[in-house]
This record gives C-alpha cells, sequence and structure tokens, in this order.
C-alpha cells in the first residue's frame, strides 16, 4: 500500500502542450531553471509573461526564490 504522505516520484522534464509550459518535479531540474537567465517567470493564472522591470529585479526574484527553496528549508518542510 502506498503511503498517502509521501510525495509523487519525480518525473523527467516534459514539455505540457496543452498549457505551453515546461514541467519540473526535481529540485536539481527547478535549480538549474532559476538560475537560467533566459527564462522569464510567468503566471499560473495569466496568458501573459509577467513584468520584470529590469534584469536587477529579475536577478533580485531569483535570488529570492533560490533562498525560499534553498536545501535547509525543503528539509525542514519534509
Amino acid at each position: 500500500m502506498d503511503d498517502p504522505l509521501s510525495p509523487p516520484p519525480s518525473r523527467e522534464i516534459a514539455f505540457d502542450s496543452d498549457r505551453g509550459v515546461w514541467v519540473l518535479s526535481r529540485y536539481a531540474d527547478v535549480l538549474a531553471a532559476m538560475r537560467e537567465p533566459a527564462l522569464q517567470p510567468v503566471s499560473a493564472k495569466k496568458s501573459k509573461n509577467v513584468k520584470v522591470p529590469d534584469e536587477s529585479a529579475l536577478r533580485d526574484l531569483r535570488a529570492r526564490v533560490l533562498e525560499a527553496f534553498s536545501p535547509a528549508n525543503l528539509v525542514e518542510w519534509q
């Protein structure tokens, strides 16, 4: 019997063509994506990209997200 509290198994990176998005489920993949300057954040509720004022704001956003999902925080949340 599967433990209902266990997280689902991680998957390889996949493109969801119905939604037009890449699906990342592994920490290493999400971390790599957050460090990729060519990627921009998008909203799940809107069809347009989130407006980022400039490159320094984008770097700040990435830094805050990386800090929030640090390995220490993930261990604590588990």
